[in-house]
């Protein structure tokens, strides 16, 4: 049977995507699409679609990958040019970093949204301040044309400038408006999805007064990290307390005792007490050993000077 040919069609693109996502081999992606394995490669290739391994590949990484899967990597790309996408992919990928990838489906659409319309703030910002550098060279030209003579003043030239004037102040004015709306969308979005430091720092406060807020607070991966390390930390410097304290100490008065005295303790104790009596009784008996092996050899040498 013939591959098809021709250009991948949108919903073809979005089927490559999704699958290659899924880790489905380009093989088995051509096949379902009835086409060759080429045209599949080459449009991955123009995404910068490649897979790694998760030892090759950062947390990052990762997330790019991520994000270049999903169902609307392809309406974004459209949407916005090379550096707002950039833009897009970098907060997109710190967003999750801080939400530490624990994120529904409408939370991550809610993502998208605060970031189409921080892009689109910035676009406003950007053509507000062209229009403030616009209302200065038309001032300064209007400056000029006030200037002259008043033989030289072209009136019909000075009523176009400060028309032209007017509609920049106008337009830096709804830019402002514009801004400061999408700014209050922006709030809400971060309000709903509780992205705000006070937030983080009201779930530490509550965490710190009831059993569920810290079970909450230790749903955090740092915040879990650094407990259990704080744990084991204060565990191990417990066990060595625990050890010197089972050691004799000399105290002021010259008494010798054991600040900690327990089961542990006193059978620890025993058992050098009778090590070091298995050692002295070895020690007696390798000495006796010795002194009749001398005795031995002294009589020996008594019977020979008597014969």
């Amino acid at each position: 049977m013939s591959r098809k040919r021709g250009a991948l069609a949108t919903k073809e693109q979005d089927i490559i995507l999704e699958l290659y996502g899924d880790n489905v081999s380009v093989e088995v992606i051509a096949e379902k699409l009835n086409r060759t394995v080429g045209p599949v490669k080459r449009f991955l290739a123009d995404k910068s679609i490649t897979k790694f391994s998760d030892s090759e590949m950062t947390d990052s990484g990762r997330l790019r990958q991520r994000l270049k899967t999903r169902p609307y990597w392809h309406e974004v790309m459209q949407h916005y040019d090379k550096e707002e996408l950039e833009y897009f992919v970098c907060m997109w990928i710190e967003l999750m970093q801080q939400f530490k990838g624990d994120v529904l489906a409408t939370e991550e659409l809610e993502i998208k949204e605060w970031l189409t319309v921080d892009i689109l703030k910035n676009r406003l910002m950007r053509a507000r301040q062209d229009s403030i550098t616009e209302i200065s060279k038309i001032q300064r030209q209007i400056d000029i044309e006030y200037a002259r003579e008043d033989e030289h003043k072209n009136p019909d030239y000075i009523m176009s400038l400060e028309a032209q004037l007017n509609v920049a102040r106008a337009a830096v004015s709804h830019f402002t408006n514009d801004q400061m709306k999408l700014q209050g969308q922006v709030k809400d979005i971060r309000k709903d999805l509780k992205a705000a430091r006070s937030d983080r720092i009201k779930r530490v406060e509550d965490g710190r007064l009831s059993f569920v807020g810290l079970v909450k607070m230790l749903e955090d991966e740092e915040t879990r990290e650094h407990a259990g390390w704080e744990a084991e930390l204060l565990s191990k410097a417990a066990d060595r307390a625990r050890t010197n304290f089972s050691e004799s100490h000399i105290y002021d008065d010259n008494r010798i005792d054991n600040p900690i005295f327990n089961s542990d303790v006193s059978e620890r104790m025993l058992k050098e007490e009778y090590e070091q009596d298995t050692k002295n009784r070895e020690a007696s008996v390798d000495c006796g050993s010795a002194t009749t092996g001398q005795e031995s050899t002294d009589n020996d040498h008594t019977e020979t000077k008597e014969t």
